[in-house]
């Protein structure tokens, strides 16, 4: 990984002040986020935050309300113990390589000047006075956009994941940039296994935008998606997919509806004991006072983590919602009630050009291209069950037995 214990800070920079080694205090409105989109256009990766790479509106891993409020709690309450990590680059701008969260959770205490812990004094000081600067670890250009996604990729593991969605997707994205195995498996610590199994599924599902994005977004487990991808008709796969996104769904409610008669029943035990507490203090027994408040509060917490649970609950597809979705497919019926077209009749529609080429050359008859695209496709699906994986000995083999004028 690329050092940079020194940097070079251009001379007019203001509001940037070195500590030691690459500690520096950083005027926070200095510090910014890259653009967290990805841009088809580009011919190299570059570096986003990586919880940006789940792509479904609201669904960033760790930015929902109550994740966000854990931590802004936990700053307010501890203080800023960690320093943002950052890169700062030619152009004098300086931007979040790891710590967005505390980033965003720092900006919303400081929009409401909320006493904040400060870990230097040991006193509660506004947000707006003791967040205008903050610790920064801070890196030149040096430290490259690989360097930045392991770094990203590392500390991930001990936080708030980013969720296998953004890992199938980071590696979707670094295979279209171009990326070699080892920096893909270097930047997200993954042995050869593992991304040998990722580019299969991407491959397998990169003709269907809607399932693939579904795994980007971890409305698809990893376990479920590679179970989805081994069904080689496309329209029973969507089937299928359609039939389990709802099976999802059902039991996405039915896991709301449990927590919130949890909820309800907590809640009447809080009643309960509100209820009792008032005659104790009534007749003031301090000692039982207490011990209800004590209980009331216990209450209280159990059903804001019920709620949590609540909040954080989405459909997901699993390999259970995966197998009751196949049971309902009826594989001989389609929507317009004829039968579905076979595996080997989509792929001579695809190839039938390249016959009628054939065709101009005097390798097949006219009469011949129908049969003869027939016959491709069987052998093609034949060999593609065998995993037979040299396609020119393949085209070798099958022009020798069948393309003979």
């Amino acid at each position: 990984m690329g050092k940079s214990q020194s940097i070079q800070i251009k001379d007019d920079a203001v509001g940037i002040n070195h500590i030691a080694d690459n500690i520096h205090r950083v005027n926070i409105s200095l510090i910014q986020t890259e653009n967290a989109k990805i841009d088809p256009a580009e011919e190299k990766l570059r570096f986003l935050n990586p919880r940006g790479l789940q792509i479904a509106e609201g669904q960033v891993a760790g930015f929902n309300s109550n994740n966000m409020q854990q931590l802004k709690s936990a700053i307010r309450d501890h203080g800023l113990v960690n320093p943002l990590i950052c890169r700062y680059k030619s152009d004098g701008k300086i931007y979040i390589v790891e710590g967005h969260r505390r980033f965003k959770a720092i900006q919303e205490l400081m929009e409401e000047n909320a006493p904040c812990y400060d870990v230097n004094s040991g006193k509660n000081v506004p947000a707006q006075e003791l967040f205008s600067a903050v610790l920064v670890r801070l890196y030149d250009e040096t430290f490259t956009d690989e360097d930045c996604y392991k770094l990203s990729f590392n500390e991930d593991k001990s936080k708030v994941h980013f969720g296998a969605g953004a890992e199938i997707r980071f590696t979707h994205h670094c295979i279209m940039m171009g990326t070699d195995d080892s920096s893909i498996m270097e930047m997200l610590q993954v042995t050869p296994e593992w991304l040998r199994e990722t580019k299969n599924l991407i491959r397998q599902l990169e003709e269907d935008e809607q399932i693939l994005n579904s795994v980007f977004n971890d409305q698809i487990n990893r376990t479920a998606a590679k179970n989805l991808a081994q069904i080689e008709d496309w329209q029973e796969r969507r089937d299928i997919y359609k039939e389990a996104l709802a099976e999802a769904q059902l039991d996405c409610v039915a896991k709301i509806d449990k927590y919130k008669k949890a909820i309800s029943s907590v809640n009447k035990s809080i009643d309960i004991v509100k209820s009792r507490k008032i005659v104790s203090d009534h007749i003031g027994d301090s000692s039982d006072s207490e011990k209800y408040d004590q209980e009331i509060e216990e209450l209280t917490s159990k059903a804001q983590d019920l709620q949590e649970k609540i909040d954080a609950t989405t459909p997901v597809i699993n390999p259970d919602a995966l197998r009751k979705g196949s049971a309902k497919v009826s594989k001989p019926k389609t929507r317009s009630g004829s039968p579905r077209i076979a595996p080997a009749e989509r792929i001579s529609t695809k190839w039938r050009k390249f016959f009628d080429i054939l065709n101009e050359r005097g390798a097949i008859g006219e009469t011949q291209i129908n049969d003869k695209l027939i016959a491709f496709a069987n052998e093609l699906l034949s060999a593609c069950t065998d995993k037979e994986n040299d396609p020119e000995e393949f085209m070798i083999r099958w022009n020798d037995n069948f393309c003979n004028p």
